[in-house]
């Protein structure tokens, strides 16, 4: 990957509230942990400030959130190349284009409100959240997870979660979590 491709990806993953020891972050980027620190580095005289925590249990963590703009097709764009002189050979292109801004409404992936926020503090404080989920096969059904990470996939925001009822991990879609009630309850 490239260099920029690497810090945002770095952003990305301290976005997530979550402390990373230099040596993660240098696995998951596969890159050196000298380039982690030289990324910090730079990142820090762009504004965006990465505190280190010392110790054995050590790591990074991000500051504050940094909002990072996806960059998107639209409508507009497309229409922008069809009128073009070349259509024939931008006509495949175009045609996967559309396919990407149908598929994808990025007006309805929300990154703010209750839920997405209530999700975010309790993998942060590593809290127990009581969910009832909308299950494809069975209905709702209620469940107490340990949530870890969320991640954008396709067309909404799934929390990774450990489920005490499977006992294993699984993947909920937070758009069908009927109901939630982060617990007092800490894993």
């Amino acid at each position: 990957m490239s260099k920029i491709s690497n810090m945002l990806q770095l952003i990305n993953l301290l976005n997530t509230g979550k402390k990373y020891s230099v040596r993660q972050l240098s696995e998951t980027l596969e890159v050196s942990e000298r380039m982690i620190r030289s990324y910090r580095d730079e990142l820090e005289i762009a504004g965006i400030y990465i505190t280190g925590i010392k110790g054995p249990y050590g790591g990074y963590v991000l500051d504050k959130r940094v909002i990072i703009p996806a960059v998107r097709i639209t409508q507009k764009d497309i229409e922008l190349l069809e009128s073009s002189n070349n259509k024939k050979e931008f006509g495949d292109f175009i045609n996967k284009l559309k396919m990407i801004v149908e598929e994808y409404d990025f007006n309805k992936i929300q990154t703010s409100g209750e839920k997405f926020s209530s999700f975010q503090r309790a993998i942060k404080q590593k809290g127990k959240v009581k969910i009832t989920y909308d299950s494809s096969t069975v209905g709702p059904v209620e469940r107490i997870i340990h949530p870890i990470e969320m991640f954008l996939f396709t067309k909404g925001w799934f929390v990774v979660s450990y489920c005490e009822m499977r006992k294993d991990m699984r993947n909920f879609e937070l758009d069908s979590i009927l109901e939630f009630k982060v617990l007092q309850d800490k894993f």
